[in-house]
């Protein structure tokens, strides 16, 4: 992670006697407790309080057990004079009083606790405890504030959670004492930012089922302010920057291989519909028009400067640019931060002047922008996707134009492309909201690698989430946050961990593959929300159809048994040796009419809020191999007649595409297809698109993929019905 909160200062270790207080004051269940610093009076307190007890030696170090600090299950009060003995001959780290508690039994142990995470504030987790946590390492991570549905969450998240159901003769844990335990860390972080570590380990569960914490660690961190110098959050419409009037390229060249030709000529060859001015010293020309020698001979207004002259150029170019009226730059230039110490206060330079002098900067170091609809292509993508819904940001350049040719190849349409370079000013935040404001975007993707302002970003991107799909992929997920933390909850943060918690907090859908982020944006793009997680699938072979309910179970979603009066209605359409059970197995019928049958039948089906198809699209390519063949094997037919074969082939699977689209309308429920593919055209995912309706047929080349895209179409519906 990048920046931090604040430089951190000696860690001291608060009492335990005080970390139960603070624990009962927020709500969270602890044993009944008495401290003594007379080892003389342990025996009747432990008499007062009732046996089982267990007795702490009360040090300054956090993990006592580990230490030997710590007396378990003490039966008599011979047992606690033992006790008290043992501790006071071997506290080498000073014994200075005595923990009184009852003890709780229980087979079931687990672990709350917040670290204070430099990038990303205060960090709730929850998981397995006991001895082995480190070992077992099933926990999950929230933001603060962690809201009651933030817990709930948390809570059925952990791997094992059929832990947390009845378990080996003890009952159900009560959930209001986990979520009560988790919402009073998240109180206790948000309202004492002196506290910076909280470990409640184990937090065990007794036999009723009541989770009740037994000990608990508490660090103390002063802080001081940061000093870190942060971009003004408050900046002007990004309108220019996605929707110019006029562009000046300043460093046009007429060299090819440099960055100042390249652009413009995307620019111009994209059809860019707006006036474009290119800018240098030298002057000359450039694809039939002026370079101007400097940007004030320009004669008229400019919306948009993009500068790609060399780093040290750029910040003497502001004074000009600010007295041409000129408020919106971007800087395609490297050579700043990512270079090192000196680029770095190159950088601090230019968003010192540039702040002054009222103008606004996308980058430096970047890769281009782009608007689709507008023919407006200020990027190296020679080929511009179609015009669509999805509006796709990046933090890498070449991911990002990458991402744009995937869109391209697979028949996905883009609205509008950024990527940010250093983000000096204008940051992924800042993208995120205008996006937000943008009536043409409905999905935004996006290729991450940090995220500047964490908390701000949760905060916009779960505004975002509820009316358009977010879905991203990380860089860097193998990353260790390198920290030295005092607790088990500190030592177990991850970078990867703390933002796949905070994506489910923001209603985020996170992927961990670029095909899977191309996937993605397509199925949101083109497919209906499904209302549930209940799967039909139906097949033309009875192995796909075992591999896609496969996925689909390991996916969290149902495949359910069909009902009576869907297989009643389905024995009228199938053979009779027809499997009757989801999936359903069309037996490879030939008949073309019988696979949209069954289709509209599963789609009726109240049981079913979606259907996966295997094969029913691309089938024509098996047909059409066996006519090649029968070409080349020299038959009787002539090439002609061949041509006339293809061409009704091909016919009928955009009659099927047609048809497929029209059963989505009226239903409304996704259908995702996995496709017979063996000739060329094998990229492409999306057929037969009703822009008006923003559908189409998306089709996959795997039952896996087609899984894990209606898996992640399912989560968005339930985030936003939550």
């Amino acid at each position: 992670m990048n920046k931090k909160e604040g430089a951190r200062n000696q860690v001291s270790i608060m009492g335990q006697e005080e970390g139960f207080n603070l624990l009962n004051k927020y709500g969270i269940p602890v044993t009944q407790f008495k401290v003594s610093d007379d080892p003389d009076e342990v025996v009747n307190i432990a008499c007062s309080i009732g046996f089982p007890v267990t007795v702490k030696g009360i040090t300054g170090i956090m993990h006592k057990s580990d230490a030997g600090y710590v007396k378990l299950s003490l039966e008599t009060p011979k047992d606690v004079e033992e006790a008290v003995s043992e501790l006071l001959k071997t506290g080498k780290a000073g014994v200075r009083n005595f923990l009184v508690q009852k003890h709780v039994s229980g087979r079931r142990e687990l672990i709350a606790g917040m670290f204070r995470d430099d990038a990303f504030g205060p960090v709730v987790m929850f998981g397995i405890g006991g001895i082995f946590t480190q070992v077992i390492e099933d926990v999950v991570f929230r933001i603060a504030p962690v809201s009651k549905k933030d817990a709930e969450e948390i809570i059925h998240e952990i791997q094992y959670k059929n832990i947390l159901g009845v378990f080996r003769g003890e009952p159900e844990i009560d959930k209001n004492d986990l979520v009560a335990t988790l919402c009073g860390i998240s109180d206790i972080a948000m309202e004492h930012p002196d506290i910076s570590e909280i470990d409640i380990n184990p937090l065990i569960i007794n036999n009723d089922g009541r989770a009740i914490a037994v000990d608990v660690a508490m660090a103390r961190t002063e802080t001081n302010a940061s000093d870190t110098m942060r971009k003004n959050s408050s900046l002007k419409s990004l309108r220019s920057f996605f929707h110019p009037e006029s562009i000046a390229v300043v460093g046009a060249s007429e060299e090819p291989s440099k960055w100042g030709y390249m652009l413009s000529a995307m620019l111009k060859g994209s059809g860019f519909r707006g006036k474009l001015y290119f800018i240098n010293k030298k002057g000359g020309s450039l694809f039939g028009e002026k370079i101007y020698e400097d940007i004030s001979m320009v004669p008229d207004k400019i919306d948009l400067a993009c500068l790609t002259v060399p780093a040290p150029q750029v910040v003497s170019l502001l004074q000009p640019l600010s007295e041409k009226g000129v408020s919106n730059v971007i800087v395609i230039s490297s050579g700043f931060s990512e270079t090192g110490n000196n680029g770095a206060e190159l950088e601090k330079q230019l968003l010192k002047e540039a702040s002054e002098r009222g103008i606004s900067f996308l980058g430096p170091n970047l890769m281009g922008i782009g608007n689709f609809r507008e023919s407006y292509n200020l990027t190296l993508q020679a080929y511009m996707p179609d015009p669509g819904d999805v509006s796709i940001v990046s933090h890498s350049g070449n991911v990002g134009v990458m991402f744009l040719s995937d869109c391209k190849m697979v028949g996905a349409g883009v609205n509008l492309f950024c990527t940010l370079g250093n983000e000096t000013m204008i940051d992924l935040v800042d993208i995120f909201r205008s996006f937000d404001g943008d009536e043409h975007t409905r999905v935004i993707g996006g290729y991450l690698e940090h995220i500047r302002n964490p908390r701000e970003f949760l905060e916009v991107s779960r505004k975002i989430s509820r009316k358009k799909p977010i879905v991203v992929l990380k860089g860097g997920q193998t990353g260790i946050g390198g920290k030295a933390a005092a607790s088990h909850t500190g030592g177990m943060v991850q970078d990867n961990r703390v933002f796949s918690g905070m994506c489910r907090q923001a209603g985020i859908i996170k992927v961990d593959q670029m095909v899977g982020l191309v996937d993605t944006v397509a199925a949101f793009s083109y497919l209906p929300l499904p209302a549930g997680s209940r799967v039909a699938v139906m097949t033309t072979g009875g192995g796909w159809g075992v591999i896609a309910a496969d996925w689909l179970v390991r996916t969290g979603l149902n495949v359910p048994d069909l009902s009576k009066e869907v297989a009643r209605r389905l024995d009228g359409i199938l053979p009779k040796f027809w499997n009757r059970g989801n999936p359903v197995d069309m037996v490879f019928t030939q008949d073309k009419t019988i696979p949209l049958k069954v289709l509209e039948e599963l789609l009726q089906w109240d049981g079913c809020d979606a259907v996966i198809h295997l094969g029913l699209i691309g089938h024509n390519d098996i047909r059409e191999g066996v006519v090649d063949c029968s070409l080349h094997a020299g038959g009787d037919y002539t090439e002609k007649t061949f041509e006339t074969i293809h061409k009704k082939l091909r016919g009928e699977d955009e009659e099927n595409f047609k048809k497929i689209a029209e059963l989505m309308v009226k239903y409304n429920k996704p259908v995702i297809g996995v496709g017979y593919w063996m000739n060329e055209g094998t990229n492409r995912l999306i057929y037969h698109t009703i822009e008006n309706r923003h559908l189409g047929c998306v089709i996959y080349p795997t039952p896996e993929r087609a899984a894990l895209v209606l898996s992640r179409l399912v989560e968005y519906s339930r985030n936003v019905k939550s």
